[in-house]
């Protein structure tokens, strides 16, 4: 562990750090050069980008376009979070949905973000996970999405996926 330089700041011994002396762009590590990144998140208003997904085994394998983030993301992103939201309208039937989550011209093996929701014969049930997925603000701004597997054998089963917010790095 090393020493955490505070640039012009101070730090006194109650451990309390006076806000108007540190600018945090010159908090750097006892090498000198590491310097930390402030960053913010920026909640988005959970806006559904692609809904009513009733994927089964024709698209195992495959790779599905979510949708164009233009509208969410900055040139400042390094990330988004999104929510992947599943119904499972009940009885005896079976919904699943697992793949990778990434950025359109990434390799979604290194860059993705694995989710998986696999519903057999439960009633009504409403299930959701959220994921952070790496984002290049140069890149393709689409969102993607690897099946590795689905299945699907009742259209009262489906999931969406929704923009929750976006990680900004604070210049």
């Amino acid at each position: 562990m090393g020493t955490l330089n505070l640039g012009t700041g101070s730090l006194n011994l109650t451990g309390s750090i006076s806000p108007t002396q540190i600018n945090t762009n010159n908090i750097r590590h006892s090498d000198g050069v590491t310097r930390h990144t402030p960053v913010s998140m920026t909640n988005k208003g959970a806006s559904t980008i692609l809904s009513s997904i009733t994927w089964s085994t024709s698209t195992n394998s495959t790779t599905q376009d979510i949708g164009d983030l233009t509208s969410y993301t900055t040139s400042q992103t390094y990330a988004v979070s999104i929510l992947h939201y599943y119904v499972h309208g009940g009885s005896t039937n079976h919904g699943y949905l697992q793949g990778y989550v990434y950025q359109k011209g990434k390799s979604y093996s290194a860059y993705g973000t694995y989710t998986s929701q696999q519903h057999y014969d439960w009633y009504y049930n409403i299930s959701t996970s959220m994921l952070t997925v790496p984002w290049d603000p140069d890149g393709d701004q689409t969102l993607s999405f690897y099946v590795s597997n689905a299945y699907n054998t009742s259209t009262s089963n489906y999931h969406a996926f929704i923009m929750n917010g976006i990680y900004e790095k604070v210049l």
